[in-house]
């Protein structure tokens, strides 16, 4: 991070990076929840019934189930019990043919409160029950709902205050074909009278608090498709009669916290084509069972405590688009079986303990997007040539490991890429002049290694380029001026080497101080290296590194009103639009300030930071920290008697409305009209370094 000091451990972890391939965040994972098709479901006539004068057998169950759910306060529009309204025609209600028996409640995102009355486990025809998305629908799972025999359905999810165990007597309901429940407060134990579903196809009882262990009965769904108990705190190991749910599809159970090992039996799960248990405790080593897996698209053994070597039974694997096996202790080679995973498009083994070096046959892997191998620190050797080949991959994470040698020249070739870590490695060579020919790189950092030569001029067609940093290695030459062209850069670090010269005015003109996009310029600006004018950090060898401040007058802002409070960024938090507030003086960097000779008011905390009036303000909207950028709403003028006004909006002064209305223990800080003569009028003045301020 650009505010923070540069050192020799990249400030960005790749893992945070911003990448267009799946992310690791469960939501957006290649899985997704099969829809559940009713259109075998007999079709229904419309009502011949003129009213609801003639009771339906059902109809005091609805009334309960509208009374006990906040029918007539939070449900959404619907026409339930309005006059002329037969029971089977009200909205989310489906009867048989004959009309008297209720078969369907579908009633998701109705808005639905209260709790769920045990009554309806009196609709003994049900068939389907929907009333997910109700987020305000709470109290607990009836056990009366285990009198719904013939109940094929039950979508109970997004019911965020739903709590309570998932009662013993769901085994009763020997129909159920789907039944899913979550994100909520689930808890308790898993029935193991759930075994008794032998129809289930779908279970989901996902982000919940579910503890205990995977009960050994679930090995007897054997119609089970997909399975998701995933974010619970299930724990133990997992039963070795998972192996018998011989037509599962997808397998979810990340997020807990099993230990144990995989058990050799899923080698039976021979439809199985998801398979993720990422951020568990599971250990010992990686089965190679699973390479009888043929239909396998998806592995995910992310962040568990696995050992020993990487299976190369893994290459069987050739329908595998997406391999993470990262966060865990895994040793050896990468197989060069892996070549045979022509369709992988994700790779991820990083912070391992891999040894070797890294074979050539990873250039086969022409469809992959992501290779994240970072911190696997005895991986060592030179970059193969072949990574050329790779010629979809779009980030290239290889951060922390021993690799030296040159920067293949082939990395031209590598059009497609987006990011490419390379740093804190031990590499040589020139920075490559080819890497100008990847055209759609937006982070390059080859810092910390042992570059030498120039920065090639051809790095200046990188026309999306962020980030640039070669802090750190063994660079000569001069900054090339053809970086000025580079209009997104937003940080360019260049400082720990032997380049000298003079910064390029097109690279200053593009700073964001001053309407550009770069925040951050780093060199070393001694005597016989860089002069640089406009570099936020600079490095010499005589008094080390350091920020450079800009010209102006430091100063603390006391309220002239409010005595013993000053101008403050709350809680230290500088982020685009946090409003400023007035706290008690303490004398910390969070109160100190620039008042620069362009008229800005820039943090202390961070030079890039500048209090800011918005693009079209009026009076009472907040004063905002934001990214200086040199627009006039940035520029302030400090009048003789103390008051501070927007240059943009000369109407608009910094002030306490009210004389100040306390919020805890802070004073709301706002954008006032001219107040000279009021009461409050006090309330605009500022003093610069006020002597009641702490030292």
């Amino acid at each position: 991070n650009p505010s923070q000091l540069p050192s020799a451990i990249p400030s960005q972890n790749p893992s945070q990076l911003p990448s267009e391939s799946p992310s690791q965040n469960p939501s957006q994972r290649p899985s997704a929840r099969p829809s559940i098709s009713l259109s075998n479901e007999p079709s229904y006539l419309p009502s011949s019934l003129p009213s609801i004068n003639a009771p339906h057998p059902s109809l005091n169950i609805l009334q309960e189930l509208y009374d006990a759910t906040g029918g007539s306060t939070t449900w959404h529009a619907n026409n339930w019990f309005l006059a002329g309204v037969a029971l089977c025609d009200f909205d989310g209600i489906e009867c048989d043919v004959d009309r008297q028996v209720i078969t369907h409640i579908d009633l998701p995102s109705m808005g639905l409160s209260g709790t769920l009355p045990a009554i309806i486990g009196q609709l003994s025809g049900l068939k389907y029950l929907d009333l997910g998305y109700n987020h305000s629908l709470g109290g607990t799972i009836p056990t009366e709902l285990g009198m719904l025999a013939n109940l094929k359905g039950l979508e109970l999810s997004f019911i965020d205050n739903l709590s309570g165990a998932i009662p013993s007597e769901i085994g009763m309901m020997t129909s159920l074909l789907y039944f899913f429940i979550g994100p909520a407060e689930i808890d308790g134990l898993i029935p193991t009278e759930i075994g008794k579903l032998s129809s289930l196809t779908d279970l989901w009882i996902y982000d919940n608090w579910v503890s205990g262990s995977l009960p050994s009965e679930i090995g007897l769904l054997s119609s089970l498709t997909y399975l998701d108990i995933s974010e619970n705190i299930l724990e133990a190991t997992l039963p070795t009669e998972i192996g018998n749910l011989s037509n599962l599809l997808e397998l979810n159970l990340f997020g807990n916290d099993l230990s144990g090992t995989i058990p050799v039996e899923i080698e039976s799960m021979m439809t199985l084509s998801h398979f993720g248990i990422w951020s568990n405790s599971i250990g010992g080593t990686i089965p190679s069972e699973f390479g009888l897996l043929s239909g396998l698209t998806y592995l995910d053994l992310d962040t568990n405590c696995f050992v020993g070597t990487i299976p190369t039974h893994l290459g069987l694997l050739t329908s595998l688009s997406y391999l993470w096996i990262g966060h865990n202790s895994l040793t050896g080679q990468l197989p060069t079986e892996f070549a045979m995973l022509t369709s992988l498009v994700e790779l991820e083994i990083h912070e391992n303990s891999l040894s070797g070096s890294l074979p050539s046959e990873i250039g086969k892997l022409s469809l992959l997007k992501k290779l994240s191998l970072w911190y696997n620190r005895n991986v060592e050797g030179s970059l193969p040539t072949e990574i050329g080949n790779m010629i979809n991959l779009r980030n290239f994470y290889v951060s922390g490991m021993n690799l030296n040698g040159p920067i293949p020249t082939e990395i031209g070739r590598m059009t497609n890429l987006r990011n490419v870590w390379l740093d804190n490695n031990m590499l040589t060579g020139n920075v490559p002049t080819e890497i100008g020919l990847a055209v759609n790189l937006r982070r390059v950092y080859l810092d910390d290694n042992r570059l030498a030569g120039a920065v090639p001029s051809m790095v200046g067609s990188l026309i999306d380029l962020l980030i640039f940093d070669v802090q750190h290695n063994q660079l000569t030459g001069v900054v090339p001026s053809e970086m000025g062209s580079l209009t997104s850069l937003q940080t360019l670090e260049l400082h720990g080497n032997y380049i000298s010269g003079t910064m390029p005015s097109s690279i200053c003109a593009n700073k964001r101080d001053i309407g550009g996009s770069l925040t951050f310029l780093s060199s070393d600006c001694g005597a016989s290296e860089v002069v640089c004018d406009c570099c936020t950090y600079c490095c010499d060898d005589d008094s080390g590194c350091e920020y450079v401040v800009p010209d102006g007058e430091e100063a603390i802002l006391g309220n002239n009103l409010l005595s013993d409070y000053c101008l403050d960024i709350p809680d230290r938090n500088t982020s685009n639009g946090n409003p400023m507030k007035l706290l008690a003086c303490n004398g910390g960097e969070n109160q100190r300030w620039i008042l620069d000779t362009d008229g800005r008011i820039r943090s202390d905390m961070n030079y890039s930071k500048c209090l800011d009036a918005g693009t079209n303000p009026v009076a009472l909207d907040d004063v905002v920290i934001s990214d200086c950028n040199g627009a006039t709403h940035q520029s302030w003028t400090y009048l003789s008697d103390g008051r501070i006004v927007n240059n943009a909006f000369p109407s608009l002064y910094v002030g306490v409305p009210d004389c100040g209305t306390i919020d805890g223990d802070r004073y709301a800080v706002k954008l006032e009209e001219l107040n000279e003569a009021g009461a409050c009028s006090a309330a605009q003045k500022w003093v610069k370094n006020p002597p009641w301020r702490r030292a």
